[in-house]
């Protein structure tokens, strides 16, 4: 069931994220607040857990501020919910999964942007690549 909740709520930011370039921060809180709701009611998984998993995001959240916002910080308080979902090593393999998808569709935009000699600079929303990369594990784990 919160895998499924999950994989909502990165679909409805995905969407967001592509259409306005951010996520709404209250939605994801409340998401966030279900979570924590689901895991320690269910006990699915402890405080520890969820702490480890919270970490990932809050690191995020440090490399956003040492960056100047290069990594945005909704992205940042995104993992830092995924983490109430998944812990600690899954919300890093996620993280770890999402970039590697990000950076797949970075490079093909590279590629273009050499052969058809534009140098238009654009920014690539985030949460879209979490999302897939969410869809693959969960895909993953069912097979």
């Amino acid at each position: 069931m919160e895998q499924g909740i999950l994989l909502g709520m990165l679909g409805v930011h995905a969407i967001e994220d592509f259409k306005r370039q951010g996520v709404t921060l209250p939605l994801l809180a409340i998401f966030g607040i279900a979570g924590a709701g689901i895991q320690l009611y269910g006990q699915k998984m402890g405080a520890l857990g969820m702490g480890s998993g919270i970490a990932v995001g809050v690191c995020l959240l440090l490399l956003s501020g040492l960056t100047r916002q290069s990594i945005g910080m909704g992205d940042g308080f995104l993992f830092c919910v995924t983490g109430v979902y998944l812990g600690g090593s899954k919300n890093l393999e996620l993280l770890m999964m999402s970039l590697f998808y990000a950076a797949l569709f970075a490079l093909g935009v590279v590629i273009y942007r050499k052969t058809y000699k534009t140098q238009r600079k654009q920014r690539i929303p985030f949460v879209p690549f979490v999302f897939l990369a969410q869809a693959t594990l969960l895909l993953e784990e069912l097979l």
